[in-house]
Parts: structure tokens; C-alpha cells; sequence
């Protein structure tokens, strides 16, 4: 079945865009796997691709191409968010392994702001205290009776920091300063 759906007429006439947020460097897989996957399971995918015989091409061409009419068969494009340090920490030693091209749509905000995002950065972090973040959020000013260690504690305490942040106007240095301490 899948051999039929991939050298299929109409592919021609479609271009998969594989999107990825983040590679791994530690364990980001298992905090959040909507947005990380492990370098091993990238691995994987990319093999898939080149023992396919999937036309890898950048954004541009690929989206060229489309309009033309011209797509290869079996022709994709991979892209990645924000770029981060994962990105070229363990994507690009894959990509290069494979002969792949990959677009990188970087946010301009923290190529200036060289920081984690806060959001992101505190999400991870009461994952990793679990039930211990209770010390985390009251450094913010969060008192809450909830069970850090479930991930609706979690979201309903980063919940509070964010609206927090917006209630007080932290600044991005401000949140950068409550991260590091």
C-alpha cells in the first residue's frame, strides 16, 4: 500500500513539507514529544527517506517546482522552527549523513536574545522538578496547592506564570533574570 501511495499520480501534484521543531539533546523527547523527538528516531526517518528513494529538496525548489508542474516523484521537503542549538547540535550531523537539505525559519527575536524561551524554558523545568517545582513557582510569586508531578498541574502552573508575566510586564530580561535564579 504505501508503495502504491507514494509513486502515485497525484503526488505529483503535492508537496509534503516534513516539519520539525526539535532533535533531543537530552531527554526534551520525553517532556514533550509533540515538540522533540530523539536523535535516534530522526535517524530513522531520514534512512527511511534515502532507502525510499524520496527526492529531498529545499523549500524554494520544492515549492517552485509545484507551481511548474515538475515535482519529482516522491519529491519532500524538511523544514525546522526556530533553530535552535538542538537543530545544529544533532539534525545537522543526520542531514549531512543523508545528502539532506533542510529549511531553518529562525526567530529573529533570540538571534539578538540569545536565552531559552520562557514559556518553553519554565514548561521543561516543572517537568524536571515534578514535585519539588513547587519551590520554582513560588520564586514568581505562584502559590498554588497543585501536584507538580501531573501534567495538569504543570500546565495549570505555567499557566499562572504566564499571566503573571503579563500581569506584572516582565520584560524579556526580566524573565531571562527569573530563569537563571
Amino acid at each position: 500500500m504505501l508503495m502504491s501511495i507514494r509513486n502515485a499520480a497525484w503526488r505529483s501534484a503535492r508537496l509534503p513539507i516534513l516539519c520539525y521543531h526539535g532533535i533531543a539533546i537530552d531527554d526534551e523527547d520525553q517532556w514533550d514529544p509533540s515538540l522533540y523527538m530523539s536523535q535516534h528516531t530522526f535517524e530513522g526517518r531520514m534512512r527511511f527517506l534515502k532507502e525510499g528513494g524520496y527526492n529531498v529538496v529545499p523549500l524554494r525548489e520544492g515549492l517552485r517546482r509545484l507551481y511548474e508542474g515538475s515535482l519529482a516523484p516522491r519529491t519532500v521537503v524538511i523544514t525546522f522552527d526556530d533553530g535552535n542549538h538542538d537543530f545544529h547540535a544533532r539534525a545537522l550531523p543526520v542531514l549531512r549523513r543523508y545528502g539532506f537539505p533542510a529549511t531553518v525559519y529562525l526567530t529573529t527575536f533570540y538571534c539578538d536574545f540569545n536565552r531559552p524561551v520562557f514559556a518553553v524554558f519554565c514548561s521543561y523545568l516543572l517537568w524536571k522538578a515534578g514535585a519539588n517545582a513547587a519551590r520554582g513557582a513560588e520564586l514568581v510569586g505562584v502559590r498554588t496547592p497543585l501536584d507538580f508531578a501531573s501534567g495538569e498541574g504543570r500546565l495549570a502552573v505555567l499557566d499562572a506564570i504566564n499571566r503573571r508575566a503579563c500581569e506584572q510586564g516582565w520584560t524579556a530580561e526580566d524573565k531571562d533574570g527569573i530563569a537563571r535564579d
